[in-house]
């Protein structure tokens, strides 16, 4: 794919090639959306240099960690962790949870650098500046 730079060319391309951009499926509209809401809402947060890079998200042997933890030998013929999840879960919300439970699940294996004030086992926090927040993320078993 050539370098977009315009609005136009990006948006050509979406519309000749959707899956590219989301993994297609059979709401379009509705993914070109979230597609766009997503890409603006990143856009956004990253020119204020918040520090959550998309491999924080992701990290970049998620799919080595996701293809062993299936009992594969990476890379499993270059299946991705996305294609993983989908073989081992019945419907969309499962394959949702599975992404994050396995997201965990990678966090507690490895060593990421903590947020301030978090507690290092996934409990509660410790209350930074003037945040109220006092909990961990929600449980997704």
């Amino acid at each position: 794919m050539q370098p977009l730079s315009n609005w136009k060319q990006f948006l050509d391309a979406v519309q000749k090639r959707p899956g590219l951009f989301w993994g297609g499926g059979e709401r379009p509209f509705t993914s070109l959306v979230a597609f766009l809401d997503g890409y603006r809402l990143g856009f956004e947060e990253g020119s204020r240099a918040v520090g959550i890079s998309p491999s924080d998200l992701v990290p970049a042997d998620f799919h080595k960690f996701v293809t062993e933890r299936f009992g594969r030998e990476f890379p499993d013929g270059g299946k991705g962790w996305m294609t993983l999840i989908e073989e081992h879960t019945n419907s969309e919300s499962e394959a949702f949870q599975l992404f994050f439970r396995l997201r965990y699940e990678y966090a507690a294996s490895h060593v990421e650098p903590a947020e301030p004030g978090a507690s290092p086992n996934g409990g509660p926090a410790t209350p930074v500046g003037n945040s109220e927040v006092t909990e961990g993320p929600p449980s997704v078993s």
